[in-house]
């Protein structure tokens, strides 16, 4: 943790040593020994983010519509964006899927419309997957499948959803699971290890049974069917990824499965069982990531043959895959389970259930950074990534939109003047000798330094022998709302002229070997953390 070069002051008889302790954004890596001095990775990062330059405050939510409730609600399971063709976006909407229907939400404010309600209502209605496809004579659909209500298709030039039709083979009704592979639907079918498939180009017809339980080693039906672009070696080509239920992956290459020479199966592999929902997989930069009891699965490891189970190490998500299994072993039969990539804020989310009494938790990965830090406090049932942010929805059937600096911001506020909560930040750094093994330190003074639009409350405390406890709530309530001309008062509201930094030395109190550094505060402006300077005096071996 520390840098070299300390700078020294003399107080009294006394040495105080300075060492700078930056951010660690890199965030977290469990793999790391918590004795391993390691500067860029921290012990838990909540809502802190790893970014460029440092560490930066997550983005807040907002209400984008409410009441998604027809009043027989258990709350929206699926978000469904649909990307319009028209290059002015005029046409793009915003779908989701409840236990009652299908909704449109596009419209930010605006009351929810109810586009097409589902015969059956129990539990797993709206728990779905979507694709958007364009047929052989040009016309834009969008398709949506649960376990409970079967398959349903979006025309776009009509706006209208309906149950599909025209398909034989499956029963409409019990396709569950929907994709498309090299310009072919395939479907899943409930309770059942077969997956069927049209032909090239066609939305509607006599679907083709290709049957995939003789081939998984453990059992279970098919949990999810992926499409996965990569360079297999003869250039890039795209895969077919099936997985079953218990945690088999067959990998297939080849353009028609009727036809045995042009379809063969590339290998059989183990992941452990999968989540349920069908939302485990999710493709970024030619590797696909497969939710499982293992942690998060790369296939490109897999299809080189690397062990994901004993080298886990294959995987961005490495770093955080003991957490992963330990939330995954309780929850894994839980609905909320998810991955996606999110362009706009360059990175990877994973959702996960929230039992009882629980905080949310959410995983989020810097792909410039190669760094993992957790969400706290962003109630999400389900989400997805639509007009460059994350739009996500909660149990109280609201669907909610992250593109702001504070968290749930009302549509209709009671004060519209205090309308929002602060963002909680809270980090634990890796322990480090400061420079000096063995002997015992007290830390003085500990100064971070921000940079922001407002000054964030935080408070910061040394911590000391591998304690790892988090800091209590911060008090004294938030700093005045940034002042705004013709209704901010002076001496009372704060007037910043764009981002401005901010550092408030902090007395800390205790003795031990071995220090880390454990910060809490909250922000309601765009904010960047850079690092702290610790102030400390060592003595010697023995206390």
């Amino acid at each position: 943790m520390a840098i070299p070069g300390k700078i020294q002051q003399k107080g009294g008889a006394g040495v105080s040593q300075a060492v700078r302790v930056p951010a660690p954004f890199r965030g977290l890596d469990t793999r790391i020994a918590l004795a391993s001095d390691s500067q860029n990775h921290c012990i838990y990062t909540y809502n802190l983010m790893p970014s460029d330059y440092g560490m930066a405050v997550r983005k807040g939510y907002r209400e984008w519509q409410i009441e998604v409730d027809n009043g027989a609600t258990t709350g929206v399971n699926t978000l469904i964006p649909y990307d319009a063709v028209e290059t002015a976006g005029t046409a793009d909407k915003l779908f989701c899927a409840n236990n009652e229907g299908i909704w449109d939400v596009t419209v930010a404010e605006a009351a929810p419309v109810l586009k097409v309600a589902f015969g059956t209502t129990t539990a797993g209605a709206g728990q779905g997957v979507y694709v958007q496809y364009v047929d052989n004579t040009g016309v834009a659909l969008m398709w949506y499948a649960d376990a409970v209500n079967g398959l349903y298709k979006y025309v776009a030039s009509t706006t209208t959803w309906a149950a599909a039709t025209g398909i034989t083979g499956p029963t409409i009704a019990d396709i569950r699971f929907v994709m498309i592979h090299k310009q072919r639907l395939w479907f899943l079918t409930e309770d059942s290890a077969s997956s069927w498939y049209l032909a090239v180009g066609a939305v509607a017809g006599a679907a083709t049974e290709f049957f995939l339980g003789n081939k998984y080693k453990t059992g279970g039906n098919t949990a999810g069917l992926f499409s996965w672009s990569v360079d297999g070696g003869a250039g890039v080509d795209d895969k077919f990824v099936a997985v079953s239920r218990s945690g088999d992956v067959l990998v297939y290459e080849g353009d028609d499965p009727a036809t045995a020479s042009a379809w063969n199966l590339r290998g059989t592999y183990q992941i452990g069982q999968v989540p349920v929902g069908g939302k485990f997989g999710a493709e970024l930069g030619g590797e696909l990531y497969l939710l499982s009891a293992t942690g998060i699965v790369g296939m490109n490891g897999l299809l080189q043959g690397v062990n994901s189970i004993e080298r886990p190490e294959s995987t961005p998500a490495a770093k955080i895959t003991s957490i992963l299994r330990a939330r995954m072993k309780t929850t894994r039969d839980d609905y909320g389970w998810a991955i996606r990539l999110i362009p706009s804020q360059g990175g990877m989310l994973v959702s996960t259930p929230t039992p009882a009494s629980s905080r949310p938790i959410q995983f989020f990965y810097d792909i410039s950074v190669d760094g993992w830090g957790m969400w706290r406090d962003v109630p999400i049932t389900a989400f997805d990534s639509w007009n460059d942010n994350v739009v996500f929805a909660d149990a109280d059937s609201r669907i909610l939109y992250m593109d702001r600096t504070r968290d749930n911001i009302l549509i209709t506020p009671v004060s519209a003047d205090l309308n929002g909560d602060p963002i909680e930040f809270s980090t634990l750094t890796g322990f480090s000798s400061l420079g000096a093994d063995g002997v015992f330190k007290r830390v003085k003074l500990i100064r971070p330094d921000f940079i922001s639009g407002a000054r964030p409350t935080f408070f910061t405390q040394a911590r000391y022998d591998y304690t790892q406890t988090e800091l209590a709530p911060v008090l004294g309530g938030l700093p005045p709302l940034v002042g705004v001309w013709d209704s901010g008062e002076w001496d009372a509201s704060i007037w910043v002229d764009g981002d401005e930094s901010f550092n408030v030395p902090f007395g800390s109190w205790g003795v031990g070997r071995y220090v880390a550094v454990a910060m809490k505060g909250y922000s309601y402006e765009p904010t960047q953390f850079i690092g702290w300077d610790v102030i400390f005096d060592a003595g010697g071996m023995m206390l």
